[in-house]
């Protein structure tokens, strides 16, 4: 049954659909609160009469998924929803879709993936997407809304062993030749870090402390995951790049902020990277390939894969491994005056 009340001169309708408390604002008539009233009861019985297709509409499932991703961090929020904008985009570019969730098939995910595929996106990218949209569709599973996420038939693109990217010692020293001597201390914590590209950018000056670096969630920013909550050694480079960004008194909040004091925009490292990759002749890497560095080098350095997976806040060794096959080198640039063991 549903009921009107009045509040703050507004007359508001409230039923229950589906096991959901729903409430609606109508206006200040009472009138039309009671017509609004018989109407949804009416509808009500006819639902529960089996008159009235109660299914999840496709439209319902995107506007839902994006209220529920935007609830997310801001490096989840701007991933998953790029996820979910391919996939809206590409849906309602077919003829006469499914109208309806539970009529969405393998075959549908499937030509789906294909597309991506002619579109010029790589295997894993796609198996990433793939991941994404299973998440959004096992929602509605438990909710009971349909009986099977589709993607869970679908099958996945091979991907061929990952073999890092990493720069060499000479490739190091030519790209900090070319870069803007504002941004060196950004690299240098990279290159001595391996902390990702947001965990730098919302790095507070309060997680720099005792010549630590301690990557932790904050009210803006939550950490990939669990594992990558953790504290990693600054090694002396590192202490020496934080505090020339300390003289400069940007911000109070942010270590690496902009020149207004606010977070640095995510493309601007990249953008002033391929500018010094451009002018040193270096076409491939980015600032991740900073990260395989780290993890490469102290590999060859014949510090423990173990060890590495803690200070890259990987979840499982096996993400490390794919350094395992590195061979030990005289070359320990990294190690240099900071013990890591």
């Amino acid at each position: 049954m549903a009921t009107i009340y009045k509040r703050d001169n507004t007359w508001y309708l409230q039923y229950s659909y589906q096991g959901k408390r729903i409430r609606k604002a109508i206006g200040k008539n009472k009138k039309f609160a009671e017509w609004a009233k018989a109407d949804i009861e009416q509808k009500l019985e006819k639902a529960k009469a089996g008159f009235i297709d109660a299914r999840t509409t496709i439209h319902t499932f995107f506007r839902e998924t994006k209220k529920r991703i935007n609830r997310k961090s801001p490096a989840t929020k701007e991933r998953y929803l790029q996820v979910l904008q391919h996939f809206d985009h590409w849906y309602f570019s077919q003829f006469n879709p499914p109208r309806y969730l539970n009529d969405i098939s393998p075959e549908i995910i499937s030509s789906f993936a294909a597309a991506e595929k002619l579109r010029g996106l790589a295997p894993s990218t796609i198996n990433y997407e793939l991941d994404r949209l299973h998440t959004f569709f096992l929602y509605y599973v438990r909710q009971k809304k349909i009986e099977f996420s589709p993607v869970a038939n679908v099958q996945y693109f091979d991907v061929p062993d990952h073999v890092p990217r990493f720069f060499s010692i000479d490739e190091i020293k030519i790209i900090f030749d070319h870069l803007s001597p504002r941004y060196i201390p950004h690299f240098t914590t990279f290159l001595y870090t391996g902390i990702r590209r947001d965990e730098l950018r919302f790095l507070h000056w309060s997680d720099v402390k005792d010549n630590l670096i301690r990557i932790r969630p904050k009210p803006e920013w939550t950490p990939k995951s669990k594992s990558s909550i953790r504290t990693i050694p600054q090694h002396p480079k590192v202490v020496e790049a934080i505090a020339s960004r300390k003289r400069l008194g940007e911000s109070n909040l942010y270590v690496f902020s902009n020149k207004s004091g606010n977070v640095i925009h995510r493309n601007n490292l990249l953008t002033i990277l391929k500018r010094a990759m451009n002018k040193a002749g270096i076409n491939n890497g980015n600032i991740h390939t900073f990260r395989h560095t780290f993890a490469s080098h102290l590999v060859q350095s014949g510090v423990s894969i173990y060890k590495v997976s803690k200070l890259l806040g990987h979840h499982s060794v096996k993400q490390t491994e794919i350094y395992a096959h590195l061979a030990p080198s005289e070359d320990k640039f990294i190690l240099n005056a900071l013990d890591f063991s």
